[in-house]
Parts: C-alpha cells; structure tokens; sequence
C-alpha cells in the first residue's frame, strides 16, 4: 500500500523527511573528543574548535548531491536556520540536473571539485578514491567522530574500502539493533475496477496473474493487459529486480547473492531466466503491449493516467503514482494498487525489499576540504540526538498541534511520542515546494535515519497513529483498501515478510579500468538489449536459443573471471571485517 499520495519515496529521497522516532544516546558519548597530540593527516595548523559550536565562527562548505530531482532549500527555511543557529554552518548544495555520473566524471577529470560529494555509484566513487582525490576519514572519525562511532559500532568497519581505510559516511543509516519497518517499493501494479468485480481479487502468483491478464484481453478491450517500458534501461533493470523478489532471489546490482554465499551475474540465475521465460509467454499471447519494447517511462505513466493500460511491473513510483494522482483529482471509482506476488509455490520466502547498512552511496570530503576537521565536527553533530533533532523540523514540546510546526510532542500508551502536524500534512497535500520551504531533506544525508525503524535508545517512540497510512489516503483508496480487507498498518507486517539485508555484499566494485571492469561494462550493454529481445521472441524455442547463445556468449567475453574477482573480493571483505 502506498504510505502517501504526495511525498517523494525514499529512493528518490534518501534523507529521511517523515521521520518519526529520534535517537537518543547517552551523553558521555554525543561530544566529539577533541583530545590528542596527534592531528589528523591534512588538517596540521587547524585551530581546533570546542564548547558551544553556536558562538562559533560561520563555516559554509560546497556539497554536491549525486542524485538528481532533489529539491534544494530556500536560504531562509525554518530548518536551516535551526541548524545554523546551533552550529554556524551553512552547506552549499548544488544538484546536477541530468546525468549525475557524467558531471562526476567532468569535475574527476577537471579536478575542480567542491568541498564534499555524495556519490551513489560506488564505481565513480572508487575512482575518486584511486585517484586521491578524496581523503581517508579514519582519524577524521577516531578524533571528531566519536557520536558517529557510537552509532555505528561495529558496523563501522562495513564502511571499509579494499585498502582498508574508511572514505565514506553513510547517507541515512539505519542504527544497527533497530527493528525496521520498510514499506516495499518494487512491485506488481493492477487496476482495482477489474479486481473489485472479480469480488476483490488478489493475484498471489504468476499463474494467478496470467490468467487474470488473458481476461482482461477477453472481458475488458479498452485496456492493455500490461505495459511496460523496456526502452528506458533503469525502468528494466528495476523489473529484473522485482521479477527476482517474485522468485525470492537476492539481485543486487548486477548481481544475485545466492543461498550458498556467492555471487553470480544475475542472468546466469535460473529464477531469473524463469521469469522474463514468463514474460515471453505472457508476451507471446499479446498480453503485453507491443510498444514495450520502446516505450519510456513518460509513455508509459502517461497511458497508465489515459486509463488504457490494466497492469506493469516495477517500482510503484515509476508507474501507478501519477496516474493515481490524476484519478484522485478526477474523481475516478478506482486506482492502481499494487502487490508482492510468488512466482509459484517453489518459493518459500520473496526478496522484494533489500536494506543494508553500508549503503552504495556515500558521502565523500575531497582534497579541497580547507577544514575537515570543523566539518567533522559537525557530521558528529548531526550524529547526536540534539542535532539529528534538528534537522528533522520545528518541533513543539508543549504537546499540542500546531500551525507553523513540523511535529509535536505527544503520549501514547505512557510513552512520548513524535507527532507529525496538520500544518505538515497539509503542506505535503497542497504545495509541490512544501519541502524545499521547510528545508526537509537538507542534511539527511549526513546523519541516521529514523524513517521507519524503531531503536531501543530512541527517546521518543513512534506513535501507532504514525505508522497507520490510512492517514494518508483519500476516500476511494480507503474504499479499496477496505475492500480487500487490508488496515493502514498491514504494510508492517508486509514488509518483514518479504525483506533481506544487502549489508554483507553492498558497495563491492570492480575497479575501475580494470579488464573486469570492461568486460562488464560491456556485457552489461549486451545484456541489455537481448535481453529485451528476448522478452518478445516468438516462440519458447526462440527464446531459450537465444537465451543459451548469450550465455555462451558472455563467457567468451569475461564474464568468469568478472564473478571470480568480485567473489574473492567478498572473501576478502569477509576477512577484514571479521
């Protein structure tokens, strides 16, 4: 179900905007130690700042955000003044509007570069590393980061590149012993109007879903049985992705993680090959659009709001968001909803939702850092209860709900709570800038999240009322919810079931320009388009001709040696961090 008509989903926002519990560590530990003789490499003839970071000197640093379609703050948001008031830092954020690797790569070859990057693709960003042009942060951390260690604990040494030293903090961790709460993303999505006269029917299973598709080509020819835009690679590999959480495989990247602990292309997976073998089918008897092939996800978002397409497959966001909004705005007596099928009764457990500590995004301090020292002193901050706090919202402690706030103190069940407002809700509902006005977002990527995740040192607990969605929806999905029998809080239970940690085998990269690099690189490519190809082969003998040919294909290209390397380099890992 989704959590809300209005935000922005976690992967498009890593900053955790709704967050609704907050970290609370004991106070010998939230103070950054500024002792020792030694001081970290770069930073010799630094004045060390210490006491109330708000009688400071200002300090503003560049920070690029290495994910496009985020929304900067204003100067003047109520959040950032919060913050700057407390620390007398200001960070200046610039935000590529395209292609992210593609400027990365520019500002690597240029070697004009601001003071921080936050780097989602783990291949850039060990080019960077390779390349020098960012710093190892272990003393940085050992000095100045003592909340952040805390935090982390053992975790930490999960942040470990191949050299062993540590050049990332993690964007919006998760605090290891929290129990999670983790709304899937990645999914089936079918018309409700069609389900509802089948008297609410959920499809549980391949089958189950080819034989509704077949009647809906037979019962209902307004619409397409399903569509999906195969033209936009993204849009792909996410359905590879949630074709293998039908199939309880774990695709991370280019890889599966399979049940005896190693990793192999993800093509080679025979659950993998299983599944796009039932698209073809499903294919091969006109139940997919003919203009999958081709289509991108605007053409495909735009025919889901135009009413003409019954199903798709991938992350929800991409696909029934738009449309949905649009049919609120209509008025319609349906939307889309989506579901977490089986491929068959073979599998004892889906993989829809991945999460991990050590995330393949990063934030990186370049060389051109003039005082990393003070802004590691602020990371540690922001790693506190106070400060993550902070950066959360305005907060009303004198419990009440009210306007100009972003959350109020509240009590459920004797425990303190953290509430959102009505002045939130409504902004989320009624302004597309809410966001940037509010300064939401803007140092999520430095700091824990508490979006979704209940921790035993949080001081304040998430409220029942919170975790209930149904707040969210509008008159027709409560409806259609109610139809199906389905609560608010369902999703809890939902996502436990069908969730696995990536933790262990998260950020491992080929280096770069190496013949495994390559050799993927090009076989990534190759991939790509028969595999589309082979999703709209003619017939079975077709496809497995062409699926076997590939295969034999890649490994004449290398892709053996590509698995053996990033095996021995989760051995490796395995090793370090043990």
């Amino acid at each position: 179900m989704e959590k809300m008509k209005f935000q922005k989903p976690l992967v498009v926002m890593l900053a955790a905007v709704l967050a609704i519990s907050l970290f609370a560590g004991c106070s010998g530990s939230e103070e950054a130690s500024n002792e020792g003789a030694n001081e970290p490499a770069g930073t010799e003839g630094t004045a060390v700042l210490e006491g109330d970071m708000s009688t400071w000197p200002d300090a503003e640093f560049s920070v690029l955000l290495g994910w496009p379609d985020h929304q900067t703050a204003a100067d003047d948001a109520p959040i950032l003044k919060q913050v700057y008031d407390l620390t007398k830092v200001r960070l200046k954020l610039e935000v590529p509007p395209t292609n992210v690797d593609e400027k990365l790569n520019i500002l690597l070859a240029s070697g004009e570069y601001p003071d921080v990057m936050v780097i989602a693709n783990p291949t850039i960003a060990q080019k960077f590393i390779d390349g020098g042009h960012v710093i190892p942060l272990d003393d940085l951390i050992d000095k100045y980061g003592g909340q952040l260690k805390a935090n982390l604990g053992e975790d930490l040494d999960k942040l470990r590149s191949e050299d062993g030293k540590i050049y990332k903090i993690p964007p919006g961790y998760i605090m290891p012993g929290a129990e999670r709460m983790l709304e899937a993303g990645n999914s089936f999505q079918f018309l409700t109007n069609v389900l509802e006269e089948k008297g609410w029917y959920k499809p549980t299973t391949f089958d189950d879903i080819y034989a509704l598709l077949k009647e809906v080509k037979e019962t209902y020819p307004q619409y397409v049985p399903m569509s999906l835009a195969l033209g936009d690679e993204n849009f792909f590999n996410t359905m590879v992705a949630t074709l293998g959480g039908a199939e309880g495989v774990r695709v991370l990247g280019d890889y599966v993680w399979t049940k005896d602990d190693k990793l192999i292309y993800k093509f080679k997976d025979e659950s993998i090959r299983h599944a796009l073998q039932w698209l073809n089918r499903l294919y091969q008897e006109g139940l997919i659009d003919k203009e999958s092939p081709v289509q991108n996800k605007d053409a495909l978002q735009a025919k889901m709001a135009s009413e003409k397409v019954f199903s798709s497959i991938g992350h929800w966001f991409d696909t029934m968001y738009e449309a949905n909004s649009i049919f609120n705005q209509n008025g319609k007596p349906f939307r889309f909803k989506y579901f977490l099928p089986k491929a068959g009764d073979h599998v004892e457990k889906t993989t829809y939702i991945g999460y991990g500590t050590s995330y393949d995004a990063g934030t990186y301090i370049t060389k051109k850092m003039a005082d990393p020292v003070r802004f590691m002193q602020f990371v540690n901050w922001l790693n506190t209860y106070d400060g993550n706090l902070a950066q959360l919202g305005i907060i009303n402690y004198d419990g009440e709900d009210k306007e100009g706030y972003d959350f109020y103190i509240g009590e459920d069940n004797g425990q303190q709570t953290l509430e959102i407002t009505t002045y939130q809700i409504n902004g989320w509902q009624t302004d597309e800038l809410f966001a940037a006005k509010r300064g939401y977002g803007h140092f999520g990527y430095l700091t824990f999240s508490t979006d979704m995740n209940e921790h035993p040192s949080y001081r304040y607990k998430t409220a029942r009322a919170q975790l209930d969605f149904s707040i969210w929806w509008d008159e027709e999905q409560k409806r259609i919810n109610e139809g199906f029998g389905e609560s608010g809080t369902d999703w809890i239970e939902e996502g436990r079931s069908t969730s696995w940690d990536f933790s262990d085998v998260a950020g491992l990269v080929l280096k770069p320009e190496s013949d495994e690099f390559v050799a993927m690189t090009k076989i990534n490519q190759l991939a790509y388009n028969e595999m589309v190809k082979l999703i709209v082969s003619s017939s079975d003998d077709q496809f497995n001709q062409g699926y076997d040919a590939f295969l034999a294909k890649i490994e004449g290209m290398g892709i053996g040696q590509a698995e053996a390397t990033i095996n021995r380099m989760y051995e490796d890992r395995k090793k370090l961090w043990n």
